[in-house]
């Protein structure tokens, strides 16, 4: 948790000092997404991300970003983690379904690691490992605002954050 919480913390200072800045530039640089990400039997850790909007379309709104995701848990006789940092690019097509409500999904390319560490009384088959390389990741959510910048999102994926709630502030 003081993990998360640190990692909160400097991204939103970071953000913080550059939040003018990016308020002055073109329609490219415009949001920023934060969240957590919780998983039950999976392990727990954060996720963050930034986005920004490509210019819009009539179909929907197209979203590049940057995704970082770190998860660790305990397994019987050690310890798993996983991190994955890539590029995002996701989709929100136009719906009227509720109003606030904005439904998007895409892909998350990338690379990852994922560490097992066995404690020194572990006597299994199962084998320490340090692996890294390409990953991939689809993705699905919802996020709905409740102020004018400021929204709660939940978001499902097949690999990295399993399913993540979090916050998402937009600069514009």
């Amino acid at each position: 948790m003081k993990k998360l919480l640190t990692l909160f913390t400097l991204i939103f200072i970071i953000h913080s000092l550059n939040a003018q800045s990016l308020r002055n530039t073109s329609q490219l640089f415009d949001e920023i997404h934060l969240g957590a990400a919780y998983s039950t039997g999976t392990g727990q850790g954060a996720t963050v991300l930034f986005e920004a909007n490509l210019p819009e379309e009539g179909i929907g709104l197209f979203t590049l970003g940057l995704h970082l995701n770190h998860r660790e848990r305990t397994i019987a006789g050690g310890d798993e983690s996983q991190t994955f940092f890539g590029g995002r690019i996701s989709y929100s097509p136009y719906l009227d379904l509720v109003e606030n409500l904005e439904l998007y999904g895409g892909v998350s390319l990338g690379t990852g690691n994922h560490t097992i560490e066995n404690s020194p009384n572990y006597t299994g088959p199962r084998e320490a490992k340090d692996e890294s390389g390409f990953d991939w990741s689809v993705f699905a959510g919802a996020r709905y605002f409740f102020l004018n910048r400021f929204s709660v999102f939940t978001e499902v994926s097949n690999r990295t954050g399993y399913f993540s709630v979090g916050l998402r502030y937009q600069t514009k």
